[in-house]
């Protein structure tokens, strides 16, 4: 009996010994990358009017960096739900860059009309759809990387990139054209906040304008983002709630 007790004494303190060390190799490599999960919740409305919420959150393990979108709105009879998930690799740290690039790219939609899906691995350079299987052949990143690279570039006090190169929730390459403003105060669900401000734009084309505000004060992520087309406003996403956990896991 006593060494069955021996034995599961051990095993616990294995078990800890483990989780400690884990904990310990997540807090280090996000130190040495200056990456900090975190969760982001979002109001979304549209001209003033609620039409729904999102979140975003951001998550490490040992090898990958995992950036999840999540959005659901629906105005009058239309609903629109969304879920993109970027999987990253890490790269070498001592990089002026962020030291990650795009691995995998996921992206779900539901709601009135076709539902629409597609996956893209930038490592075999496939993307898959409905459609079938393509490939590319050109280095680029998904397009949500720039949501990462910015705050990391302002918490460096690295310039910031005039444009982005990408793949869109479509599978096409697609450019971001990227210009900083002063920085504005905004008045947002979760607070007053100052922040840096952006204006995204898309080559030879005022047809969508993209307007985001990252802040400081939120390890300076994604606050705001109000999207128009044609001059008209489709949606505005503002910040409700943000925390870090700096331990957490991919939610699966």
């Amino acid at each position: 009996m006593l060494q069955i007790r021996w034995l599961i004494v051990t095993l616990l303190m294995i078990k800890v010994t483990m989780l400690d060390a884990f904990a310990s190799e997540i807090q280090s490599d996000s130190a040495q990358i200056q990456l900090v999960p975190f969760q982001a919740k979002y109001q979304v409305t549209r001209n003033g009017s609620k039409i729904g919420h999102a979140s975003i959150s951001f998550r490490l393990s040992h090898s990958e960096a995992i950036f999840d979108y999540h959005s659901k709105v629906s105005r009058f009879f239309l609903t629109d739900e969304r879920t993109e998930r970027s999987v990253y690799q890490f790269q070498d740290e001592r990089s002026l860059q962020i030291p990650i690039k795009s691995k995998s790219y996921e992206y779900i939609r539901t709601g009135t009309g076709p539902d629409d899906q597609l996956f893209i691995d930038f490592e075999q350079q496939t993307i898959q759809s409905d459609e079938g299987i393509d490939t590319f052949s050109n280095l680029l990143n998904d397009n949500q990387y720039f949501r990462l690279d910015i705050p990391f570039r302002l918490n460096q006090g690295i310039s910031i990139p005039t444009e982005y190169n990408f793949l869109n929730y479509r599978g096409q390459p697609r450019t971001y054209l990227v210009e900083q403003q002063a920085k504005q105060t905004l008045d947002l669900p979760i607070g007053k906040v100052s922040a840096h401000y952006f204006v995204i734009t898309r080559p030879n084309s005022t047809r969508r304008v993209t307007h985001a505000w990252f802040a400081s004060d939120y390890n300076h992520q994604l606050v705001r983002l109000t999207q128009y087309k044609n001059g008209k406003e489709q949606a505005d996403m503002r910040l409700k709630s943000f925390t870090e956990d700096p331990l957490s896991q991919p939610s699966k």
